[in-house]
């Protein structure tokens, strides 16, 4: 089960990376950059993903703050003809232990989660001139040809999620 977290006014991170993108990395192909926390949950419920979702965050603020965050459990693609998106999945290399979170969220929400971990999203909005997944993995991820901008090449790994 996942959600995708998201500011409900502003987000600084997406705006301070699509400023260097436009203004120091010159890539003015990305037109609009959103980003979101990424929960993967292993959890045994008869719920579905919303409710689940509704019910951990109207019971605690583990996952997400409702009066300034939502959440989603399907990312959609921008609805601007002139554009397509990309959905690049950030992650650390190393696994990290959310043991802690996960008997926090299970005793105060009275779920049974066995596993939980917690990737960024982000959504790149790139123009339809170019070809948009090329475009993102070679201008604005770690490559051969440079450090990229979204995911640190020391201690982080990506993949692209399917939309």
């Amino acid at each position: 089960m996942e959600c995708f977290v998201y500011q409900k006014h502003i987000d600084l991170h997406a705006v301070s990376a699509l400023e260097a993108i436009h203004g120091f990395m010159n890539l003015t192909h990305c037109k609009r950059l959103s980003r979101f926390v990424h929960w993967i949950v292993d959890v045994q419920t008869e719920c579905d993903a919303v409710d689940f979702f509704s019910m951990i965050t109207s019971k605690s603020y583990y996952l997400l703050n409702p009066n300034k965050e939502g959440f989603v459990t399907k990312l959609l693609a921008s609805n601007d003809q002139d554009t397509h998106s990309v959905f690049v999945d950030v992650f650390p290399k190393e696994s990290l232990d959310n043991s802690v979170l996960v008997e926090k969220i299970n005793q105060h929400c009275g779920t049974c989660i066995n596993h939980i971990k917690k990737h960024i999203t982000w959504q790149c909005d790139i123009d339809i001139s170019e070809q948009s997944t090329e475009f993102v993995c070679s201008k604005l991820l770690p490559s051969d040809l440079g450090g990229g901008i979204l995911a640190n090449p020391v201690y982080e790994s990506f993949c692209f999620l399917n939309n």
